[in-house]
């Protein structure tokens, strides 16, 4: 399946649109799996518990629990390819940041400055979507919008379920 990629500069709204989306499909009863690429440190697990000391020894772990259940692993960067083989199974797979990884999909933007400077590391056809989550006048930014990127669609982040129907299209599923 190829992932519906999400990306944006850092607070711009990426992780709350996605969150809403998600709500949405799931409701819908659609199985919504999401790949997060972040270019900081993460830490999954507490220092000092049992999985912790385990994954510091050189394993990889699997820990689960009656709600939910976490995997690590020792690998390098893997290509958004590569990780959603992880996903095959869903019906919708979403891809959060990659920038340098990008697929086709939605820019989340605030302002037409961030658009422009996304467009530097994008390829122009690859934004097929773009989320408006800026202060100014949707119409107004979608106005300037379509000088730059003529072929993208172009909503504010609070229409959440044409961003939800441009993900499920995007999937291949009828909306």
């Amino acid at each position: 399946m190829i992932p519906v990629s999400f990306f944006g500069f850092s607070n711009s709204g990426k992780t709350a649109v996605i969150s809403e989306v998600v709500a949405i499909l799931s409701e819908r009863g659609f199985r919504v799996g999401v790949i997060k690429h972040s270019d900081k440190k993460i830490e999954m697990d507490i220092e000092g518990k049992d999985s912790w000391r385990i994954f510091r020894s050189g394993a990889d772990v699997l820990v689960l629990s009656p709600v939910k259940m976490a995997f690590q692993a020792h690998t390098g960067e893997m290509s958004l390819h590569e990780l959603s083989d992880y996903f095959r199974d869903y019906d919708v797979v979403i891809a959060e940041g990659f920038k340098k990884d990008f697929l086709k999909g939605v820019a989340v933007v605030r302002d037409e400055a961030e658009l422009i400077e996304l467009l530097r590391v994008s390829k122009k056809n690859d934004i097929l979507l773009v989320v408006y989550t800026g202060d100014e006048g949707i119409e107004d930014f979608r106005k300037k919008c379509r000088l730059i990127l003529s072929h993208a669609e172009v909503v504010s982040s609070s229409d959440v379920e044409k961003i939800s129907d441009f993900v499920l299209r995007f999937s291949g599923i009828k909306v």
